[in-house]
């Protein structure tokens, strides 16, 4: 095949293409395999860890939260409620 040039003035090799396509259907080796398993494996320990500090950090701050609220509502005077009456004309 060969090399054509789009309205935009970019080239697009196609023979480069078709050996990407190739290679990226290609099954990968025992040792990449390997490797992607590691790489994994290391990175959802990493997620738990996180996600298991972030959990206990959002409890936490719910509990300040929520003790915090409580001590504003009791300290709080409550405003005197003033209702509307309508006045009949007549």
């Amino acid at each position: 095949m060969h090399k054509v040039k789009t309205a935009r003035g970019v080239e697009i090799d196609f023979n480069e293409l078709m050996i990407k396509q190739q290679l990226s259907a290609t099954p990968p080796s025992i040792d990449v395999q390997a490797r992607d398993h590691f790489v994994e494996q290391r990175l959802k320990r990493r997620s738990r860890r996180k996600a298991v500090q972030s959990a206990q950090q959002l409890t936490e701050d719910s509990v300040d939260q929520h003790l915090q609220d409580e001590q504003l509502e009791s300290e709080a005077v409550p405003e005197p409620v003033v209702e509307k009456v309508r006045m009949k004309r007549g």
